[in-house]
């Protein structure tokens, strides 16, 4: 199964805070390696980090991992990042 379809699958699967939390580290990786690791310097072993992060990452959650809302945020961090696109379901 390709790297895709396995990002597919677990996105599938996924709550939208689930699916917000993945597309901020998604948009910090691009970020990250574009800024601080040129194409040219890209190697099989980041590729291979990389396809490691991308298909552990549901690990991070647990199978009786509640679902949280925005309303249940107790206190606002001024650095995080979302976009109104990202929270439109709320």
């Amino acid at each position: 199964m390709t790297t895709k379809k396995l990002l597919l699958q677990e996105i599938n699967s996924m709550s939208e805070i689930e699916l917000i939390e993945t597309l901020n580290i998604i948009r910090s990786v691009k970020q990250k390696k574009s800024k601080y690791l040129p194409k040219s310097q890209i190697t099989e072993e980041t590729e291979d980090w990389e396809n490691f992060c991308f298909n552990n990452l549901n690990e991070c959650y647990g199978d009786d991992e509640p679902e949280y809302s925005l309303e249940s945020i107790k206190e606002y961090n001024p650095e995080a990042k979302f976009t109104q696109q990202d929270t439109n379901n709320y």
